[in-house]
């Protein structure tokens, strides 16, 4: 089974063609030929839309957990003598 690796931005453009934004403003704001945007929705008509924005959501909780992290290691390096 081969494996996907998603990001931000493909969710981001397939909800967008989801939503029926025109190719020619997709391929514009994302500089990605509007074949290979084509190719994108294609890629991923087969998920659902909950599962693809449960991933979304997902990706933006993860951000947020090392943004987090980050901070107490650096407040925890700044505490010690």
């Amino acid at each position: 089974m081969a494996t996907r690796t998603v990001n931000r931005k493909q969710i981001a453009i397939v909800a967008a063609i989801r939503s029926g934004v025109a190719r020619s403003l997709l391929s514009q704001r994302f500089q990605m030929d509007e074949n290979r945007l084509d190719a994108m929705g294609a890629k991923y008509a087969n998920i659902p839309d909950e599962i693809l924005f449960g991933f979304s959501r997902l990706l933006d909780d993860n951000a947020r957990l090392k943004s987090l992290i980050a901070d107490l290691l650096a407040k925890t390096d700044a505490a010690r003598p």
